[in-house]
């Protein structure tokens, strides 16, 4: 589970579906963030239990490469 902290919320998604795992997704923030705008990153992963955050950065699923 490790090796989904970082990455995008759809990636880390995609990489337990093709394990044949689900699991839920816990959203954390600062409390002086009251919006989901961003990228929502895996911060913590638990067996049955991502927690993601949203980060102020691109997601490199939705960049195109030139």
């Amino acid at each position: 589970m490790r090796d989904l902290l970082g990455l995008p919320l759809p990636m880390a998604q995609a990489k337990l579906r093709a394990a044949g795992l689900s699991t839920e997704v816990e959203i954390s923030r600062s409390p002086r963030r009251t919006t989901d705008e961003g990228t929502p990153r895996v911060v913590r992963a638990q067996e049955g239990l991502l927690t993601v955050c949203y980060f102020p950065d691109g997601d490199p699923a939705n960049e195109k490469s030139e």
